[in-house]
Protein backbone atom coordinates (compact mmCIF):
# COMPACT_ATOMS: atom_id res chain seq x y z
CA UNK A 1 0.00 0.00 0.00
CA UNK A 2 1.51 3.47 -1.08
CA UNK A 3 0.73 6.15 1.05
CA UNK A 4 -0.12 9.57 0.06
CA UNK A 5 1.13 11.41 3.24
CA UNK A 6 -0.01 14.62 3.44
CA UNK A 7 1.40 17.75 1.17
CA UNK A 8 2.90 20.72 2.93
CA UNK A 9 0.15 22.85 2.64
CA UNK A 10 0.20 26.74 1.31
CA UNK A 11 -0.08 29.34 4.07
CA UNK A 12 -4.09 29.66 2.99
CA UNK A 13 -4.97 25.79 2.98
CA UNK A 14 -3.10 25.58 6.79
CA UNK A 15 -6.38 27.38 8.18
CA UNK A 16 -8.73 25.95 10.36
CA UNK A 17 -11.97 26.21 8.40
CA UNK A 18 -10.25 24.29 5.07
CA UNK A 19 -7.83 21.70 4.36
CA UNK A 20 -6.07 20.52 1.79
CA UNK A 21 -6.25 16.29 1.46
CA UNK A 22 -4.88 15.77 -1.97
CA UNK A 23 -2.73 18.06 -3.79
CA UNK A 24 -1.59 16.93 -7.43
CA UNK A 25 -2.35 19.12 -10.90
CA UNK A 26 -5.60 19.85 -8.75
CA UNK A 27 -6.33 19.84 -5.47
CA UNK A 28 -9.16 18.61 -2.90
CA UNK A 29 -10.11 20.77 0.15
CA UNK A 30 -12.31 19.93 2.63
CA UNK A 31 -13.59 22.46 5.07
CA UNK A 32 -16.65 24.44 6.79
CA UNK A 33 -18.95 26.95 6.08
CA UNK A 34 -16.26 29.89 5.99
CA UNK A 35 -14.08 27.54 3.64
CA UNK A 36 -17.19 28.12 1.65
CA UNK A 37 -16.95 31.78 1.76
CA UNK A 38 -13.46 32.03 0.81
CA UNK A 39 -13.71 29.56 -2.18
CA UNK A 40 -12.51 31.50 -4.68
CA UNK A 41 -9.12 31.98 -2.88
CA UNK A 42 -8.34 29.02 -3.68
CA UNK A 43 -9.24 29.06 -7.02
CA UNK A 44 -12.04 26.39 -6.43
CA UNK A 45 -14.12 25.23 -9.58
CA UNK A 46 -15.97 22.87 -8.05
CA UNK A 47 -18.41 22.39 -5.05
CA UNK A 48 -20.08 19.63 -2.75
CA UNK A 49 -22.21 21.66 -0.36
CA UNK A 50 -24.62 20.35 2.43
CA UNK A 51 -27.22 22.90 2.92
CA UNK A 52 -29.80 21.83 5.29
CA UNK A 53 -28.98 24.73 7.97
CA UNK A 54 -27.97 27.18 5.53
CA UNK A 55 -28.09 28.11 1.66
CA UNK A 56 -25.26 27.93 0.35
CA UNK A 57 -25.10 29.91 -3.13
CA UNK A 58 -22.03 29.60 -5.79
CA UNK A 59 -21.18 32.06 -8.49
CA UNK A 60 -22.72 30.41 -11.60
CA UNK A 61 -18.80 30.06 -13.16
CA UNK A 62 -18.62 27.44 -10.37
CA UNK A 63 -19.81 23.76 -10.36
CA UNK A 64 -21.76 23.01 -7.36
CA UNK A 65 -23.66 20.04 -6.05
CA UNK A 66 -26.24 20.66 -2.99
CA UNK A 67 -26.68 17.39 -1.09
CA UNK A 68 -29.77 17.88 1.29
CA UNK A 69 -28.17 15.19 4.34
CA UNK A 70 -28.94 16.02 7.94
CA UNK A 71 -26.28 14.86 10.06
CA UNK A 72 -27.57 12.25 11.80
CA UNK A 73 -26.61 8.42 12.29
CA UNK A 74 -29.88 7.13 10.88
CA UNK A 75 -29.83 9.85 7.66
CA UNK A 76 -28.37 7.70 4.31
CA UNK A 77 -25.47 9.08 2.66
CA UNK A 78 -24.00 6.53 1.32
CA UNK A 79 -26.41 6.69 -1.68
CA UNK A 80 -24.40 9.82 -3.05
CA UNK A 81 -21.48 7.96 -2.83
CA UNK A 82 -21.47 7.15 -6.74
CA UNK A 83 -22.35 10.54 -7.38
CA UNK A 84 -19.95 12.74 -5.44
CA UNK A 85 -17.27 9.88 -6.84
CA UNK A 86 -18.22 11.13 -10.40
CA UNK A 87 -18.05 14.23 -9.72
CA UNK A 88 -14.68 14.83 -8.22
CA UNK A 89 -12.99 12.88 -10.63
CA UNK A 90 -14.64 14.32 -13.39
CA UNK A 91 -13.14 17.66 -11.86
CA UNK A 92 -9.84 17.01 -10.69
CA UNK A 93 -9.26 15.02 -14.32
CA UNK A 94 -10.00 18.53 -15.64
CA UNK A 95 -7.71 20.18 -13.32
CA UNK A 96 -10.25 21.55 -11.05
CA UNK A 97 -9.87 22.13 -7.57
CA UNK A 98 -12.66 21.10 -5.21
CA UNK A 99 -13.89 21.93 -2.04
CA UNK A 100 -16.30 19.27 -0.03
CA UNK A 101 -17.37 21.41 2.67
CA UNK A 102 -20.07 21.51 5.55
CA UNK A 103 -21.72 23.72 8.21
CA UNK A 104 -18.58 22.16 10.91
CA UNK A 105 -16.26 20.01 8.71
CA UNK A 106 -16.35 17.06 10.74
CA UNK A 107 -19.24 14.90 9.70
CA UNK A 108 -20.88 15.06 6.64
CA UNK A 109 -18.17 16.62 4.20
CA UNK A 110 -15.53 13.61 6.06
CA UNK A 111 -18.11 11.10 5.46
CA UNK A 112 -17.75 12.15 0.95
CA UNK A 113 -14.00 12.88 1.08
CA UNK A 114 -13.33 9.15 3.33
CA UNK A 115 -15.70 7.68 0.46
CA UNK A 116 -13.75 9.52 -2.46
CA UNK A 117 -10.12 8.14 -0.89
CA UNK A 118 -11.41 4.41 -0.38
CA UNK A 119 -12.82 4.54 -4.36
CA UNK A 120 -10.31 6.82 -5.72
CA UNK A 121 -6.66 5.36 -3.75
CA UNK A 122 -7.88 1.59 -3.54
CA UNK A 123 -7.77 2.45 0.71
CA UNK A 124 -9.75 0.64 3.23
CA UNK A 125 -12.03 3.10 5.38
CA UNK A 126 -9.19 2.33 8.19
CA UNK A 127 -6.46 3.73 6.28
CA UNK A 128 -8.45 6.50 4.78
CA UNK A 129 -9.42 7.65 8.48
CA UNK A 130 -5.75 7.40 9.28
CA UNK A 131 -5.01 9.53 6.42
CA UNK A 132 -7.79 12.14 6.27
CA UNK A 133 -6.77 12.81 10.34
CA UNK A 134 -3.45 13.66 9.76
CA UNK A 135 -4.19 16.57 7.35
CA UNK A 136 -7.44 17.37 9.62
CA UNK A 137 -7.58 16.28 13.12
CA UNK A 138 -11.32 17.04 14.04
CA UNK A 139 -12.98 14.82 11.33
CA UNK A 140 -15.27 12.82 13.51
CA UNK A 141 -17.99 11.23 11.25
CA UNK A 142 -21.11 9.95 13.40
CA UNK A 143 -21.51 6.86 13.94
CA UNK A 144 -24.12 5.82 11.22
CA UNK A 145 -21.97 7.34 8.84
CA UNK A 146 -18.92 5.00 9.72
CA UNK A 147 -21.24 1.94 9.38
CA UNK A 148 -22.41 2.83 5.77
CA UNK A 149 -18.40 3.66 5.35
CA UNK A 150 -17.56 0.02 6.44
CA UNK A 151 -20.59 -0.97 3.92
CA UNK A 152 -19.07 0.77 1.21
CA UNK A 153 -15.52 -0.94 1.90
CA UNK A 154 -17.63 -4.36 1.78
CA UNK A 155 -19.08 -3.42 -2.06
CA UNK A 156 -15.32 -1.93 -3.12
CA UNK A 157 -13.05 -5.04 -1.67
CA UNK A 158 -15.75 -8.04 -1.31
CA UNK A 159 -15.33 -7.47 2.26
CA UNK A 160 -14.63 -5.68 5.08
CA UNK A 161 -10.22 -5.42 5.88
CA UNK A 162 -10.73 -2.60 8.33
CA UNK A 163 -10.16 -3.45 11.50
CA UNK A 164 -10.90 -0.13 13.94
CA UNK A 165 -9.33 -0.28 17.15
CA UNK A 166 -9.08 1.97 19.87
CA UNK A 167 -6.51 3.63 17.74
CA UNK A 168 -9.57 5.15 15.94
CA UNK A 169 -11.96 5.07 18.94
CA UNK A 170 -14.58 4.98 19.19
CA UNK A 171 -15.40 3.40 16.13
CA UNK A 172 -14.42 0.22 16.93
CA UNK A 173 -17.72 -0.02 19.05
CA UNK A 174 -19.32 0.45 15.48
CA UNK A 175 -17.80 -2.65 13.73
CA UNK A 176 -17.97 -4.94 16.85
CA UNK A 177 -21.05 -4.23 17.28
CA UNK A 178 -23.35 -3.91 13.93
CA UNK A 179 -26.58 -3.69 15.54
CA UNK A 180 -25.84 -0.68 17.56
CA UNK A 181 -26.43 1.83 15.05
CA UNK A 182 -30.33 1.09 14.43
CA UNK A 183 -31.58 0.45 10.33
CA UNK A 184 -34.15 3.35 9.73
CA UNK A 185 -35.29 6.46 11.70
CA UNK A 186 -35.75 4.38 15.22
CA UNK A 187 -33.30 4.95 17.69
CA UNK A 188 -32.81 2.55 20.33
CA UNK A 189 -31.39 2.41 23.88
CA UNK A 190 -28.11 0.77 22.56
CA UNK A 191 -27.98 3.22 20.13
CA UNK A 192 -27.77 5.73 22.76
CA UNK A 193 -25.41 3.93 24.99
CA UNK A 194 -23.09 4.34 21.82
CA UNK A 195 -23.40 7.99 20.90
CA UNK A 196 -22.64 8.75 24.83
CA UNK A 197 -19.11 6.90 24.11
CA UNK A 198 -18.81 8.83 20.78
CA UNK A 199 -19.24 12.16 22.04
CA UNK A 200 -16.51 11.63 24.92
CA UNK A 201 -13.14 13.13 23.69
CA UNK A 202 -10.75 10.46 23.19
CA UNK A 203 -7.54 10.58 25.75
CA UNK A 204 -4.62 11.04 23.73
CA UNK A 205 -3.28 7.86 21.69
CA UNK A 206 0.11 7.29 19.45
CA UNK A 207 -0.13 7.54 15.68
CA UNK A 208 -0.66 4.84 13.86
CA UNK A 209 2.48 3.09 12.45
CA UNK A 210 1.91 3.93 8.54
CA UNK A 211 2.46 7.50 10.02
CA UNK A 212 5.47 6.72 12.09
CA UNK A 213 8.56 8.76 10.82
CA UNK A 214 6.92 11.38 8.97
CA UNK A 215 7.77 14.32 10.89
CA UNK A 216 5.06 16.76 9.92
CA UNK A 217 2.46 13.91 10.42
CA UNK A 218 3.66 12.54 13.82
CA UNK A 219 3.43 16.61 14.58
CA UNK A 220 0.01 16.78 13.69
CA UNK A 221 -0.77 13.49 15.58
CA UNK A 222 0.89 14.89 18.55
CA UNK A 223 -1.66 17.84 18.87
CA UNK A 224 -4.38 16.72 17.10
CA UNK A 225 -5.71 13.36 16.77
CA UNK A 226 -8.32 14.00 19.42
CA UNK A 227 -12.18 13.44 19.07
CA UNK A 228 -13.97 16.77 19.29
Amino acid sequence: MNYYYPAYPTPQASTNFINCVLDFDSKLYIGDAQAFQYYQNYDVKAIISFSTEQNFQANSDTDQMVLQVNDRPQCDISGYFDKTNKFINKHMDDNHNVLVHCVAGKSRSATIVLAYLMFSQDWTLQEALIYLKSVRPIVCPNPGFIRQLLKYEEKLFGKVKSNLTHDITPYYNVQKADTIIPEGPAVGRNYQVDQNAYNRRSSFVSPPSQLMGHQRSYQQFQYGWRYY
